[in-house]
């Protein structure tokens, strides 16, 4: 090869053989906070991507990549987190593709065809000096794809959606996971950030280990805390409803260990300043705190490791799921100090507080209004 042939012979070979890379699912914004959004969607084929996005009254493009030790990673899952935002902006963004039909070689990745776009959409990032919050909460769905759709059919506006555990039944396969909680709602998922709190059957199947490919973890964590105007948030994740060395689990359960250690967390995120300096504080549970005479292993674990620590951080109220009926159980009930309301399997609560008044209002599947409270 002479010199000149070299130097017309890129590093990165790019050929044209068809376009093939098109979103095959998402995009969906599956994580937000005051400076940050992640965007998560899926290609057909093996793609390089990118993440493109403008702030509300400007031009200018902002990029952003999936990498691992600099370099873009090639596949068919993207999760691209845009850093460096501002708190309480609306954003305008796309994901962008292109097929990788080759990466063989060190030097020389084999493109096909040309690059491909999505649609713009919009996402605002959290605010903690916003004048209110808004969200909408569903939970125990188990998969059923067409309740979930029509609990979101008439979908109101809202900061982000709220999964409060067992949206599908078992984590055997990550494909079917996604098309049960993304494909249903996808719409509102692409301008309406999610936050998920797992329940006891998202820890149940052989790729349970892939849930972050529907939410990302926070510090390697699935409890975490957050706020959003005068609202502060603890989203606690349970683990299994069972005892450690119940058969159903086949000696590979380790929850004792992993709630200690999540109390430990509690216990020192309830102190920071930006949640004591909330308005409202709220617990966001799949299994509630507190107990009765035939209240199963972990929810009487929850009520002795947790229920102390938010009693003493001021919780004002706990959402949950696990019973799949309706139920509101007042402050004062079984040692909380704090009412919970737990949420029916088959309905959809919207939120809204503006840091003086609490509004709850509960739907069916048919969008009648069945449940109220003000606090």
């Amino acid at each position: 090869m002479n010199l000149k042939s070299l130097f017309l012979f890129p590093a990165f070979m790019f050929m044209s053989l068809g376009l093939r890379a098109q979103v095959a699912l998402g995009p969906w914004i599956p994580d937000v906070s005051e400076t940050s959004f992640t965007v998560n969607w899926e290609t057909a084929a093996p793609s390089m991507a990118r993440l493109e996005l403008t702030a509300e009254g400007r031009t200018d493009t902002l990029r952003f990549y999936r990498t691992m030790y600099g370099r873009s990673l090639v596949g068919t899952n993207h999760s691209v987190r845009a850093d460096g935002l501002k708190p309480g902006v609306t954003y305008s963004y796309r994901v962008c593709m292109r097929e990788v039909i080759d990466e063989s070689q060190p030097y020389r990745l084999v493109y096909a065809g040309t690059e491909s776009c999505s649609g713009w959409y919009t996402v605002s990032t959290l605010d903690s000096k916003a004048s209110s919050c808004r969200f909408s909460m569903v939970n125990d769905i188990h998969g059923d794809k067409e309740l979930l759709g029509s609990l979101y059919k008439d979908f109101p506006e809202a900061d982000f959606v709220l999964f409060n555990g067992d949206m599908v039944s078992y984590m055997t396969s990550i494909g079917t996971v996604k098309d049960c909680i993304v494909k249903p709602v996808e719409e509102t998922l692409r301008h309406t950030p999610l936050i998920y709190a797992r329940g006891n059957h998202e820890g149940r199947g052989q790729e349970f280990m892939r849930f972050p490919e529907v939410i990302p973890l926070h510090d390697g964590k699935a409890y975490y805390a957050f706020r959003q105007g005068p609202v502060a948030f603890i989203v606690v994740d349970c683990g299994e409803d069972k005892p450690d060395n119940n058969r159903e689990y086949s000696g590979n359960a380790h929850f004792d260990d992993y709630r200690a250690e999540e109390a430990e967390w509690l216990s020192s995120v309830t102190k920071e300043k930006w949640f004591r300096s909330a308005p409202v504080k709220i617990c966001l549970s799949h299994i509630p705190m507190f107990v009765e005479e035939d209240s199963w292993y972990t929810q009487k674990q929850l009520h002795e490791l947790f229920l102390p620590v938010l009693n003493k951080a001021g919780i004002d109220l706990m959402l949950s799921g696990h019973f799949h009926k309706h139920q509101f159980v007042p402050s004062g009930h079984s040692g909380n100090a704090f009412p919970v309301i737990v949420n029916d399997c088959d309905e959809r609560l919207d939120f809204f507080c503006d840091g003086r008044k609490t509004d709850i209002k509960i739907y069916d599947r048919d969008n009648n209004l069945v449940h109220t409270y003000s606090f």
